[in-house]
């Protein structure tokens, strides 16, 4: 079965994609330490198998200064009995990008297999840069 975690800053939309894509119902809140363990799912791929869909809480970078990053990091590098994921989405919140971009690299040099989720492209309005446009600036995949 394949792993994807779905990890970024905190409050950029994580655990409300987890939600609509897996029907569930993981709190969400606009405050530090609301996903303080990493939740999981399964999901439906489009080939009639299942994922595992992990939300971890956020983090701003990949070193550990709290709680919440240090199981951020161990749930995303695959560290201390935590598999590793096969992909990690990186959630982007579209008001925002260049604050996420940082994070983005760094996955990016574990050698984790990155695709970008642009969040929040409501919020963002007229100014958001499209999928494409922000796939053709950094070199990810972005959805």
């Amino acid at each position: 079965m394949k792993l994807i975690a779905l990890c970024g800053l905190p409050n950029t939309g994580k655990t409300s994609l987890f939600n609509a894509l897996t029907k569930g119902r993981a709190k969400v809140g606009n405050y530090a330490g609301i996903t303080v363990e990493r939740r999981s799912a399964l999901f439906p791929l489009d080939t009639d198998e299942q994922a595992e869909l992990l939300d971890v809480p956020g983090a701003y970078s990949l070193v550990a200064r709290s709680a919440e990053e240090k199981i951020a990091f161990e749930s995303t590098l695959g560290l201390n009995g935590q598999p590793k994921p096969d992909v990690v989405v990186a959630c982007v919140d579209a008001t925002s990008p260049l604050r996420s971009l940082y994070f983005v690299q760094q996955l990016s040099e574990h050698g984790l297999r990155v695709v970008v989720a642009l969040t929040m492209v409501d919020e963002a309005g007229a100014s958001a840069l499209s999928a494409s446009d922000l796939s053709k600036a950094i070199g990810y995949k972005v959805v």
